[in-house]
């Protein structure tokens, strides 16, 4: 049905709603066949000790109910929105054409802070440092976007060091949003430029990403390919493998289960939801402990005990919607997440620079796809201190520019006088 959507509408929020289908469709779809055909033991890297005790197909069972209403409540507010709203403009809009390189250079500048507060001298200033790296991917997802390239010139000095900047965080920190990133960039960029042979292209990246993930796994230390493959050696136990090290990336699966186990309507009270929401939005009040922490420790841990407490896990929006207010709450954050998608897929499509940067903070990271609406509140403060900073830098830019273009339109309009007179001289003589 989300496909359906995606191929009706055009523009940014077609791939955005694309791109969702294909991660959920990995979460919910691939990871929960397999539970199902493998039956994974304790010694599988994805079996899980609750599903196991009540039966993998018992426990699936409710766990993709309360799936399918969360997707059910997503793809209602997404029609709804956009049959409510006003016509809007969903292909993308000439921005750039106004303002060809202060946006550009605005990307850049934001680019280069993430990367200063990536290096290992920035780590004392833990609490802005963890907010700011962020900067990085956002910068490098709207140089990819915005840069303008008539010539085929400018556009590889642009993409070549943000793809190696994000590659080296990839391999340096094991993670797949410095991948999924500029690839989304890149379908964005060509769903606007509406280059020839796309479907190629989007399989030669597909296939990149895929690569790409598989190799990031052992970088994190998770040797599951190489247990998979020690099992069942050969070319099926080979493709077995690496089906298993992708599919353990995306699990939204577990995370329901997390929150069934725990109970609905039992993480947080108002008053504490609502401090906690501040705390998010408002930059600087967040503690050092983040969301994923958060999950791992107040509702993973209280049916898995002994869970290391320190990794990060996604929750998304029906696990999250039902550790907090039930059945209910799965309605309402999974609808307010569809909302919030056609919303930032019109704003990707606006003319107005503050809204196209609020829409590359949400879509260039992972939030759309694996969080819920805490973790969108968590961007807030992103968008804050990037307006800050737009609203300093943009008049600089945008000078600059002023001065570019007329440098150059004076050199054009003297080219062009001393044409005319060794014209007017030649037709003379």
């Amino acid at each position: 049905m989300q496909l359906r959507i995606a191929k009706r509408v055009k523009g940014p929020l077609s791939v955005i709603l694309i791109a969702q289908v294909v991660f959920w469709s990995l979460a919910y779809v691939a990871r929960p066949t397999y539970l199902l055909i493998a039956r994974p033991t304790t010694t599988d890297e994805l079996a899980d000790s609750r599903m196991m005790g009540a039966g993998y197909a018992e426990a699936l069972m409710n766990v993709l109910s309360l799936v399918c209403v969360g997707q059910l409540a997503f793809t209602v507010a997404v029609v709804l929105t956009l049959a409510l709203l006003p016509r809007r403009r969903t292909t993308f809009s000439p921005v750039t054409e106004g303002e060809p390189r202060a946006l550009v250079y605005a990307a850049f500048a934001f680019w280069c802070v993430g990367w200063l507060f990536r290096l290992p001298v920035a780590e004392e200033f833990e609490g802005l440092a963890s907010i700011a790296r962020s900067f990085a991917p956002i910068g490098g997802g709207m140089l990819i976007l915005l840069v303008r390239d008539r010539r085929n010139s400018a556009f590889p000095l642009v993409l070549i060091p943000v793809l190696l900047g994000e590659v080296v965080t990839a391999l340096g920190e094991g993670s797949k949003t410095a991948l999924i990133v500029p690839a989304l960039a890149l379908v964005l960029r060509w769903n606007r430029r509406g280059v020839p042979h796309l479907k190629r292209r989007l399989a030669l990246l597909g296939s990149l990403v895929l690569i790409g993930f598989l190799i990031i796994q052992p970088l994190k230390g998770i040797d599951t390919a190489e247990r998979v493959e020690a099992v069942n050696p050969g070319p099926l136990g080979k493709i077995q493998a690496q089906s298993v090290a992708l599919i353990e990336r995306f699990d939204g699966v577990s995370a329901v289960q997390d929150a069934l186990a725990h109970g609905p309507d039992n993480w947080l009270s108002v008053p504490a939801l609502l401090s906690r929401s501040v705390s998010y939005v408002v930059p600087g009040l967040s503690e050092d402990v983040t969301l994923g922490q958060r999950w791992t420790r107040e509702i993973r841990t209280s049916s898995i005990p002994h869970q290391y407490q320190d990794v990060s896990l996604a929750a998304g929006p029906t696990a999250e919607g039902y550790a907090l207010g039930g059945w209910p709450g799965v309605l309402l954050e999974s609808g307010m997440m569809g909302i919030a998608t056609v919303l930032l897929g019109l704003a990707m499509a606006s003319r107005r620079p503050y809204l196209l940067l609020i829409a590359c903070v949400f879509i260039f990271s992972t939030t759309l796809f694996e969080l819920g609406m805490l973790g969108m509140l968590q961007r807030v403060n992103r968008i804050i201190l990037l307006s800050a900073v737009l609203l300093l830098i943009l008049p600089f830019t945008r000078s600059f520019d002023r001065f570019f273009r007329e440098n150059a339109s004076v050199r054009a309009s003297g080219a062009g006088t001393v044409d005319r007179e060794q014209t007017g001289e030649r037709i003379s003589g």
